[in-house]
């Protein structure tokens, strides 16, 4: 992985394109390329890991009229270099760059779809007189832009886009609750005003005027190939086939360097850890966090998983001096306010892998959305049920199955779980139908805005124009409508953004996903939905198909959620809070209203909107100080 930067029609020196290659340094610290003309200026912070020797940014056409930088990795490109040699091409390079060249000489933009990959690249085509942007089908790779005039910049972080421009970002009011409610910001729109973010899956067109347009080379919809199976284990044979492919993808890498595996102690990271066993590949080191918290501590269950290899086994231990030391440095790379501080000790563990050596890692993320394991995939069903039948007949017997294990013995709790069921909307036919809920939760925030930004906030129409996003792949089933959301949403907006890469990369370690290989999502998409989620059996047929090679104890364990402490942490060090939730930082930041910030943090309310809401202001209110050095 790497960072990329550039701009077209600039007029950027050698000397401010170094500066900004220099804020993305912690992205690629093993090499820098630039390369500047009169129209195009581009720009690479390496990180070592495929064509180590070969792989030198930026790339270049035979005549230099096409440039390319890209970031990320491309499991398919020994393939895809056979195809093109027997086009016709030739390769000074054995590297994935320069088939990436030669891949858009003969497809153009059909290029994207060839792609097995995680990647976000930059191609300036002098004939054209455009810059393509493009990322990755799932969102792994970050690639940013912004328009001033005829000039376009772009970069993997907006860090880089502020040192470019020389410029302050601006917070967007709108775009802020939208994170906040939605979990992201959709489409192109990013917290800043001005700053747009390339969407998954698309790729972005930029004329020599400073117009652009944003195409999509790939619907959710796509994923369906409609694979028909015989029986249940053909369907297992299959899912195991498949999941060793996709490892071996992505422990591709040149000989010599360092790679590892992240190990929560769940499901899907035990999955891969025993997989990689099962294939005899044993020496790598593993990864985990552990809190002093015992509520949250999983370590019992991360020892259980890899018994067999305590010897390369890295347990990072947290508590709440290591958050509070790590919060500034998480923030400045996540580049947003987070709800969670979850982001933290990713960040810290990011730390301990580089500190030993490791340049990327394996992690289980993407299992929960494609074989159903989140609780939204259990409320969606019961909500749906709830709409059709008598709820104060079932509520206590349901409701049990999509509370936390460690909340369902708290009467306040389920009671108020009750309500909020109770309460949340029952219209089938919204297409947000199973985030509809959170959606009214969260939207609390509007009213904590101070008086002036409440009327620049449109709430119904950025709903409107959500819901219309949405429907144009409204055929889809009410388990995959939900799976569709949590990808855009949850997935790519937060857990490969801001819990994901931007931590991984604030260290140099890049993120590779099994449960994200292309043709195994279309798997599980074929998987029919009751094999996923049967009754509450949440990734029931993932739990059969390793059953085999599971702790017994991993395979029956409930869902747990990675939690962190929110509200308790910000009361329990408040001498450290304390000036991001004064009145001067309200009026200093200029977005919220301090007396009802007072009031918030007065009231003991332990609901989870409440405490996200608490944890929200305060980094948003840190961040800002943040980013108002980015251009100096």
């Amino acid at each position: 992985m790497c960072g990329i930067f550039g701009a077209v029609n600039s007029g950027l020196s050698n000397e401010q394109l170094m500066k900004a290659g220099k804020s993305l340094q912690h992205r690629g610290p093993d090499e820098i390329g630039l390369y500047i003309d009169q129209h195009v200026a581009l720009g690479s912070q390496r990180l070592k890991i495929v064509g180590i020797e070969s792989g030198k940014q930026p790339f270049f056409s035979d005549d230099k009229g096409i440039k390319l930088v890209f970031n990320g990795e491309i499991y398919n490109y020994q393939i895809l270099k056979k195809e093109l040699e027997s086009a016709g091409y030739h390769f000074r390079l054995n590297c994935e760059g320069e088939v990436l060249l030669h891949l858009y000489e003969e497809y153009k933009m059909d290029m994207f779809c060839r792609i097995d990959g995680q990647f976000a690249l930059a191609i300036y085509d002098a004939e054209e007189e455009k810059l393509y942007i493009g990322r990755d089908s799932v969102g792994i790779c970050p690639a940013y832009f912004l328009i001033q005039g005829s000039a376009c910049y772009f970069a993997s972080e907006i860090k880089a886009l502020a040192s470019m421009v020389q410029r302050k970002m601006e917070i967007n009011p709108q775009s802020l609750y939208e994170q906040f409610t939605y979990w992201t910001t959709l489409e192109e729109r990013s917290i800043f005003k001005d700053v747009c973010q390339v969407p998954k899956a698309s790729y972005v067109e930029i004329n020599s005027n400073g117009q652009y347009e944003i195409y999509q080379y790939q619907k959710f919809s796509d994923y369906d190939h409609s694979i028909l199976f015989k029986n249940i284990e053909e369907i297992k044979e299959v899912i195991e086939k498949s999941m060793k492919e996709a490892i071996s993808k992505r422990i591709m890498c040149d000989s010599g360097v360092k790679w590892g595996m992240y190990l929560s102690g769940g499901l899907d990271s035990t999955i891969i850890f025993k997989l990689l066993d099962s294939m005899d590949i044993k020496k790598f080191p593993i990864y985990s966090i552990s809190f002093k918290r015992k509520g949250i501590d999983e370590s019992a269950y991360q020892k259980l998983a890899c018994s067999n290899q305590i010897q390369n086994y890295h347990v990072v231990e947290i508590d709440d001096n290591k958050l509070i030391d790590n919060i500034q440095n998480t923030l400045h790379h996540c580049e947003a306010p987070l709800y969670k501080f979850g982001a933290v000790p990713m960040y810290i563990l990011s730390k301990e892998a580089r500190k030993d050596g490791t340049k990327f890692v394996l992690s289980g993320e993407g299992a929960d959305e494609i074989f159903y394991g989140y609780d939204i995939y259990k409320e969606t069903l019961l909500r749906k049920y709830l709409s059709k039948n008598n709820y104060s007949e079932i509520r206590l017997k349901d409701i049990k199955h999509v509370v936390p294990p460690q909340n369902r013995n708290n009467k306040y709790m389920m009671q108020g779980y009750e309500q909020y069921y109770a309460a949340s909307s029952v219209n089938l036919d919204d297409p947000l139908f199973c985030i509809r809920p959170r959606i009214e939760a969260s939207s609390i925030i509007y009213k904590y805005f101070n008086e002036e930004l409440r009327k620049e906030i449109d709430r119904e129409n950025l709903d409107k124009a959500i819901k219309t996003h949405y429907k144009a792949e409204n055929s889809l089933k009410m388990l995959k409508q939900c799976q569709k959301v949590e990808m855009d949403n949850l997935l790519a907006g937060y857990l490969l953004s801001i819990q994901g890469d931007r931590v991984l990369m604030a260290n140099s370690v890049e993120g590779r996903y099994p449960f994200l290989d292309n043709e195994l999502i279309s798997l599980a998409y074929s998987i029919p939905d009751y094999l996923k989620l049967h009754g509450y059996n949440e990734k029931y047929i993932l739990k059969e198909t390793f059953s085999g090679i599971l702790p017994k104890q991993i395979v029956r364990r409930n869902k747990f959620q990675y939690s962190t402490p929110g509200r308790e942490l910000i009361h329990n060090k408040f001498e450290f809070f304390e000036e991001y939730l004064t009145k001067a930082a309200c009026e200093e930041c200029g977005l919220f209203d301090y007396k009802l910030v007072k009031d918030l943090l007065e009231d003991r309310n332990m609901a989870i909107t409440t405490d996200m809401l608490l944890v929200f202001i305060v980094t948003t209110h840190m961040f800002y100080k943040i980013f108002q050095k980015w251009a100096g």
